[in-house]
């Protein structure tokens, strides 16, 4: 009965602080928050509601085409309308249009932080133009951006002086964390897991925690604080009142880590990308003396730069805000005691970056070593679907966003199929892109033998892969997508499917090309048809690539690597412990 209490009692103040936290966005931009809501939704059901606003000539139109992410559709949209309302202008400055001179400070502000002018920000700070909680926004931020650590929780009394030097117990690391299961099923998602599940089956104790108002943040608003997957239990920190800036929120959860920590007796804390994550691990390990390893995942400041160039940002690259997240994020990595990331070019950019290379383990994408055990002929997988067996499948499980390059796959098909082979694609998943990826079907004249069923439960999407002859990863040629290596790679070869991907560094750490794999230049589509045509035509060359992709993937089962986060650990409590003899600390 206390247990049920407790549980209603939790959801009841989720539900309070979801409710405050869309009040403050409404207030914020109100436009804006509905496209974000509307993205919320299932991609067929996005798709549908785009599709039907974008009818409507007015606002409502361009309404329709932010939805679908399609920025340029929407500016264009825009520069047709007769006057331009409150609605209208918003919706420009989210668009990829400059506002007004005269416009309202807080869209002047919205545009100057979007497109990276941190100096336009700060003097419309000192102006005091802004609304006093877009003003703490700003303020909090722009903190966040700047140089140096941020400083100690403010209630130390209760706290113990932390691990003796030299002291040696079983690793029992804290994982400070973005997002997770259940709620997301990202690559992210999917990696935290089975690090979590991996460590504890080794005889860690692990604890999680994830950044200040999720789940709530993303409208699952009746969660409770702690939800278990797999005997894993994933702890929530949703603070009542959420702060608008980036810095107190990093603050708040500094001392919701040094709470957990202690109930957890944790002997290492370990954070994941990005910057705001490493600064409250940072904080609390400081205050407990604990040493904190930082994981580099990606690069959100290449991603939001990529994406600023489809807004139609002339050079994201070269804006301040740019230039500040990236020094941030090198700060925080050499500021660690011990660095994990994903692959070994990965490694060397952080090199390049300030980071001491003999400070950074490579943990590569892993899989679960069931994944080798999976062994249906694809044809058989999509009789069991109730899929037409005919056919060479290809496709991916994978987010659907636009630096996969998925419009290249579909270019590919078309051309395929206009040679006479026989080609039908299914991609498994959702996000941004998935509407233009329906539309472009449609326009290609292959809709029909196209399959997007959205996002799937994890059993679900691997019956799907099995289906597939051939796992296609097109990425385009992104700086990000040079450096940080994709899940669905190391997955597709361990459940035996052949792999054609994009020629690009991240990728070619794993995809051998006519080895383990067959690589082609990005963004060329006719490379992908022939190399499609290639393996079927040559089905030596296919079993040849499954059975040495699936041996390089039987090295990258998370049995395997689980022994790498203790040499990580190991090694950042070492390293702790000569600074604090050297009296650095």
């Amino acid at each position: 009965m206390s247990g049920r209490i407790s549980a209603a009692r939790q959801r009841g103040q989720h539900l309070l602080a979801a409710a405050g936290t869309v009040a403050a966005m409404a207030r914020d931009d109100l436009a804006w928050l509905t496209v974000q809501a509307g993205r919320k939704l299932p991609s067929a059901a996005r798709s549908r509601l785009g599709g039907r606003a974008t009818r409507s000539r007015g606002v409502l139109g361009a309404w329709g085409e932010l939805l679908l992410d399609r920025p340029d559709r929407a500016r264009e949209r825009l520069s047709r309308l007769p006057r331009s309302g409150p609605l209208a202008a918003t919706l420009a400055v989210h668009a990829g249009t400059a506002p007004a001179p005269d416009a309202p400070a807080g869209q002047r502000a919205r545009w100057a932080w979007l497109t990276g002018d941190l100096t336009r920000l700060r003097q419309l700070l000192e102006e005091g133009a802004l609304p006093d909680r877009l003003d703490r926004r700003v303020r909090g931020d722009l903190e966040a951006l700047t140089g140096g650590p941020r400083p100690l929780p403010a209630d130390r009394r209760d706290w113990p002086l932390g691990r003796e030097v030299g002291a040696t117990a079983q690793h029992r690391p804290l994982h400070v964390l973005t997002n997770s299961l259940p709620w997301t099923r990202s690559g992210y998602a999917l990696r935290t897991h089975a690090i979590l599940t991996a460590q504890r089956d080794a005889g860690m104790a692990v604890a999680a925690i994830t950044r200040p108002a999720y789940p709530v943040s993303i409208g699952k608003v009746l969660s409770t604080d702690v939800d278990v997957v797999d005997g894993i239990a994933y702890r929530r920190c949703v603070p009542a009142g959420l702060p608008p800036g980036e810095a107190e929120r990093v603050d708040v959860w500094a001392e919701h880590l040094v709470r957990l920590a202690r109930e957890h007796r944790a002997t290492v804390l370990h954070s994941t990308t990005h910057y705001p994550n490493a600064l409250a691990a940072q904080a609390a390990a400081r205050a407990l003396g604990l040493p904190w390893v930082h994981e580099v995942r990606g690069q959100l400041e290449r991603t939001w730069a990529s994406g600023r160039q489809r807004h139609g940002d002339a050079d994201p690259y070269g804006s301040e805000r740019f230039a500040a997240w990236r020094a941030r994020e090198a700060e925080v990595a050499a500021q660690a005691d011990h660095v994990i990331t994903l692959s070994e070019v990965m490694r060397q950019d952080l090199a390049a970056r300030g980071v001491d290379p003999a400070r950074v383990t490579v943990v590569p994408n892993g899989i679960d070593p069931a994944l080798l055990e999976r062994d249906i002929d694809p044809a058989e997988a999509r009789r069991r679907l109730g899929l037409p067996v005919e056919g060479l499948w290809v496709g991916a499980v994978s987010s659907v966003v636009h630096y996969e390059g998925f419009d290249t796959l579909l270019d590919a098909v078309a051309l395929a199929r206009r040679d006479g082979l026989d080609v039908r694609v299914a991609i498994v998943g959702d996000g941004l892109a998935w509407p233009g990826l329906k539309e472009q079907a449609q326009r290609l004249g292959i809709a029909g033998h196209v399959l997007l069923p959205g996002r799937l439960p994890r059993a679900e999407s691997l019956r799907w892969l099995d289906a597939l002859d051939v796992v296609v990863v097109p990425r385009h040629d992104h700086e990000v997508t040079r450096l940080v290596p994709p899940l669905k790679v190391a997955e597709a070869m361990g459940a035996g499917r052949p792999v054609i991907a994009s020629d690009l560094p991240a990728l070619a750490e794993l995809v051998r090309d006519g080895e383990t794999g067959l690589l082609v230049p990005a963004g060329d589509a006719s490379a992908v048809a022939a190399s499609l045509a290639h393996l079927h035509q040559d089905p030596d060359l296919l079993i040849q690539l499954v059975g040495a992709g699936r041996a390089a993937a039987a090295e990258l089962t998370w049995t395997h690597l689980v022994g790498r986060h203790a040499s990580g650990y190991s090694s950042a409590t070492a390293w702790r412990d000569q600074r604090v003899s050297w009296g650095k600390m």
